[in-house]
């Protein structure tokens, strides 16, 4: 039916809950219908003889009188019934057959499936008032007996409305389960970056401090298990703050990515390098022996050389650096490891910072 003609088109709704009877006469109002509101299936009773209604959408459930009763009341006066309800038995479909309801429609309910309904029984409510010949059936159901005599029509009618009311949850619900995978691959991309977040310095995407001991921990049981030898190497950029104060904090936050990139084209995939707070970077390997192990620290002092020739900051990049190699016993731990190559990087700095001496 024509919204522009709607508005001859009187529709009462027998609702006990304000909040659902308002959104229906919201709904309906919308399309332009006449919309009357009673609050328990009697006073809808009360209220008939002078809305003369062409339709009623009815809840089940109310005080006073429910939806089916009502519906027993209304097939006297052959005014077609929606029934909105929450039930879903098949006991709720006999009774409905019974008292004579023309539509289910299950809640929660779509706006467009409700009007879509209403559409229907109105353009077939012409055929619906033909004399057509009736038939009564005997139905038993968990130990009740059900007698329907109903129009076939209205009987087939009621039925397409429940299978209509299937259909619609099954598409629900596949909507339903399509948002939950689209909301299960989100949470997923979700751990997975707050998991880096975590684990990564978010400056240079190095490993950070909890990085750091996440990754290395494991691998130093591993050398205790394999009785191999560890290599730890601090490094401590020089000057950092005099460089913030005098150029600027983004001028010192370049500068730690440039170490942080020196310190990844030095060493390999197989070493773990993580930036532990602030100035502080921390390189770590198991197996190695102690002349590749002075080695490895040669070639950092040589690179960070490199850079400086190429370098256009009017600073130079510098940096202290201690190294700590030793073979992994039992007893040993990363804090130990990190505290020895504290203690060892330390005491270069002294040494730079003394009268004389760079």
């Amino acid at each position: 039916m024509e919204v522009d003609n709607n508005a001859e088109i009187r529709i009462l709704v027998a609702e006990d809950s304000l909040t659902q009877a308002e959104r229906i006469k919201y709904i309906l109002e919308k399309q332009s219908y006449r919309v009357y509101v009673a609050r328990d299936g009697k006073q809808a009773i009360d209220m008939v003889d002078t809305v003369q209604p062409n339709l009623v959408i009815s809840d089940v459930v109310m005080p006073e009188m429910d939806g089916y009763e009502l519906c027993r009341k209304l097939k006297i006066k052959n005014i077609p019934v929606i029934l909105v309800t929450s039930l879903s038995e098949p006991e709720d479909i006999f009774k409905g057959l019974e008292c004579g309801a023309s539509h289910f429609i299950q809640k929660p309910f779509d706006e467009a499936f409700l009007i879509s309904r209403i559409g229907y029984i109105l353009a077939n409510e012409a055929l619906r008032r033909q004399s057509v010949p009736q038939f009564g059936i005997e139905l038993y159901l968990s130990g009740k007996k059900y007698f329907l005599t109903s129009e076939k029509l209205q009987i087939i009618d009621l039925l397409f409305s429940v299978y209509e009311s299937v259909v619609q949850k099954n598409i629900e619900l596949e909507e339903t389960n399509r948002q939950l995978e689209e909301t299960k691959v989100l949470l997923a991309k979700q751990v997975a970056e707050l998991h880096k977040i975590s684990l990564y310095d978010e400056l240079t995407a190095l490993y950070n401090r909890r990085g750091f001991f996440f990754i290395v921990e494991p691998q130093l049981k591993i050398a205790k298990r394999k009785k191999q030898s560890a290599l730890l190497i601090m490094i401590d950029v020089d000057g950092l703050k005099c460089i913030n104060d005098t150029y600027g904090h983004n001028d010192g936050d370049l500068m730690l990515k440039d170490l942080a990139n020196i310190i990844k084209n030095t060493y390999q995939d197989s070493y773990v390098v993580a930036r532990m707070g602030g100035d502080e970077f921390i390189v770590f390997a198991v197996g190695h022996d102690e002349t590749n192990a002075n080695e490895l620290e040669l070639r950092l002092k040589n690179n960070i050389d490199d850079f400086n020739i190429r370098s256009k900051y009017p600073f130079q990049l510098m940096a202290s650096i201690g190294k700590v190699f030793c073979k992994v016993t039992e007893s040993i731990t990363i804090d130990e490891l990190l505290d020895n190559a504290d203690k060892i990087m330390y005491e270069k700095k002294r040494k730079k910072n003394e009268p004389g001496k760079q």
